[in-house]
């Protein structure tokens, strides 16, 4: 079968005959290369990408380079989406035809991308004069769902009536901010999460032997497939479906831990103490709790609030969302029920520019709110914080241990 893709270094198409001849062509790419696939549509056939991936591995090309290529939806299936990720493509673009798309079928491939990290590109088009409003509409309201899960091209006179224009205009300029952000705010958390990671290794007792850890990132891969056997612990997993802890999960579980903790995981609950509650069932007198949590109310945030630059992200019923925001005050508060007493570590950050625009500021503040403005002050650098507390009274820990100070992260 005969291919042809985009030269990445030359600008030119090229063809190879066979799946051989593509492999000999590919290996003698400079590694870290992306190859746009320009034969339409891509063979999707299960035999031929399973020929496909055992040609590419004899040079190990699924290491090396990445792919893109433009698929028919009507063929595109979970397994062929699972075969191409397999082989390191990292783009599809998929045609739709506004009048006949199957948008059931589309969101399960939206689904499953997202999760393997695949990016989608969904090219608009109409084999008819005028597409129905019916089916415009109802193309819209699920991209309005989806937003952030796709990149959205057309042709610019695809639609003749200028507010229906704008719409789209709107949806696709709004979708690629939102998925820019989501990749940087993704990639933000895997390495956070990883330094958390060192960070328990440093503060947990020793006797703590198994962690539920509630996450709502948890069925995410990065999340789910962290290598854990280097840490003294057993980790024990549990996402948060509709914002509540499954308790029949728990309940089938039926043990005790030695530590419970949340990892942005207290502020997706629609009802913390109620889950709290749940969870002392699940707990010793000398079990640790560890809350971790962004600080919401940083420099930066305030800054750009201030100057108006505040980016609110579209939100829809796809999204992760906050219900819920906790300062220590209302952190230690919640949990003084259970008698936790909670000591706190702030994760502090070099602000670079920002310093420049907080002195600035400082007068304003200084002169019209003198007693707020202390406490702002005394913790602007302040990403994030974490707490760890137990039934136990120990001695205060050192404001300048969060786990990413001393410059672990620039």
């Amino acid at each position: 079968m005969s291919l042809k893709y985009l030269h990445p270094q030359q600008g030119l198409p090229v063809s190879a005959d066979n799946l051989s001849e593509l492999t000999e062509q590919l290996a003698r790419l400079a590694v870290n290369q992306h190859v746009h696939f320009l034969t339409q549509p891509f063979p999707l056939e299960t035999e031929f990408l399973q020929q496909m991936r055992t040609s590419f591995g004899y040079e190990k090309l699924q290491e090396k380079l990445t792919f893109s290529a433009q698929v028919p939806l009507h063929t595109l299936t979970l397994e062929s989406l699972e075969q191409l990720n397999r082989l390191h493509f990292t783009e599809l673009q998929l045609p739709l035809l506004i009048e006949s798309c199957d948008l059931a079928q589309l969101e399960a491939i939206l689904t499953q991308a997202r999760t393997a990290k695949l990016k989608i590109q969904l090219l608009l088009k109409t084999e008819v004069a005028t597409p129905p409003l019916s089916a415009l509409v109802k193309l819209y309201f699920f991209l309005q769902n989806h937003i952030g899960w796709y990149g959205l091209e057309y042709a610019p006179a695809l639609f003749s009536d200028p507010t229906i224009a704008r719409r789209f205009d709107r949806l696709a300029r709004i979708s690629q901010d939102t998925r820019s952000f989501m990749s940087f705010q993704q990639l933000f958390n895997e390495r956070i999460y990883t330094l958390f990671y060192e960070f328990l290794r440093t503060r947990l007792s020793h006797h703590v032997k198994t962690i539920l850890e509630i996450n709502p990132f948890a069925d995410e891969p990065y999340f789910r497939d962290l290598p854990r056997q280097p840490y003294p612990w057993k980790v024990t997993l549990l996402s948060l479906p509709q914002h509540m802890i499954n308790q029949q999960t728990l309940k089938e579980w039926g043990k005790t831990f030695d530590a419970i903790v949340f990892y942005q995981g207290l502020e997706t609950l629609r009802d913390p103490k109620k889950e709290l509650l749940l969870l002392q069932k699940y707990t010793r007198p000398t079990t640790e709790w560890v809350f971790f949590s962004y600080n919401m109310a940083s420099t930066p945030t305030l800054l750009r609030l201030l100057a108006n630059h505040f980016d609110n992200i579209f939100s829809s019923s796809t999204d992760f969302r906050l219900l819920k925001l906790f300062s220590q005050s209302s952190l230690e508060k919640l949990f003084e029920f259970l008698g936790i007493r909670f000591q706190f570590m702030p994760t502090r950050l070099p602000l670079g520019e920002v310093q420049q625009q907080f002195e600035q500021i400082r007068p304003l503040f200084d002169n019209h709110l003198p007693e707020s403005w202390k406490a702002v002050a005394e913790n602007f650098d302040v990403m994030a914080f974490t707490a760890i507390g137990t039934l136990e009274i120990e001695e205060a820990a050192d404001a300048s241990d969060g786990f990413i100070s001393s410059g672990f992260l620039s």
